[in-house]
């Protein structure tokens, strides 16, 4: 396969991509929850976001994570105890979720090269919706890419300032537990205009 399709096989990419991130780096086994088990565990109180934007030749595309705070917490005393480093403080759970989705991020964009599609990874931002309506940018479930900067800011755009694409193409929302934690992860490709 060549070039951007719809027959991506988004599932798959991203569910290896989370299951080797997580066994692997803080050692946490994830179980996938099935389709049909929508309420599987209801919504924790703060949750963290994690959106990478991806960029190719032929695609724009967005992986976005989220997990409950305590979760992250949980994970990076679980690290720092396995490298005996000091306790964690409450901001190395930014650090923490911001590395865990650029390394799951990394995961997906090898996954499509593999199949074809290689891209860039943008940079990961992390923001923390709080009670009532979502901050800007920040809604459940994909929210669009930021605008592009100004035409006088620079020839090039990085990935994480490219401008949103018109429709998404091929979406993958899978739902995800591990240590009795709800986890999302999306993803969402468009294809480039040519």
């Amino acid at each position: 396969m060549s070039g951007f399709s719809s027959r991506l096989p988004l599932d798959r990419i991203g569910g290896q991509a989370l299951t080797e991130v997580l066994e692997t780096w803080p050692g946490l086994p994830v179980v996938a929850v099935s389709p049909m088990d929508r309420d599987a565990s209801a919504p924790e109180a703060e949750e963290v976001i994690v959106r990478v934007p991806l960029r190719g030749k032929s695609l724009d595309g967005l992986v976005q994570l989220r997990f409950p705070r305590a979760f992250a917490q949980q994970a990076l005393a679980r690290l720092d105890e396995q490298c005996q480093s000091p306790p964690p403080q409450p901001a190395d759970a930014d650090d923490f979720a911001r590395e865990l989705g650029n390394m799951v991020a990394g995961r997906v964009a090898a996954g499509l090269g593999i199949a074809g599609c290689s891209c860039a990874l943008g940079i990961p931002t992390v923001c923390r919706p709080s009670p009532g309506p979502l901050p800007t940018g920040c809604r459940p479930g994909f929210s669009p890419l930021p605008a592009a900067p100004a035409a006088n800011a620079g020839t090039a755009d990085p990935p994480s300032q490219a401008p949103p694409p018109a429709a998404p193409l091929v979406i993958s929302h899978t739902r995800w537990t591990c240590q009795g934690h709800r986890l999302t992860l999306e993803i969402r490709l468009h294809p480039r205009a040519t």
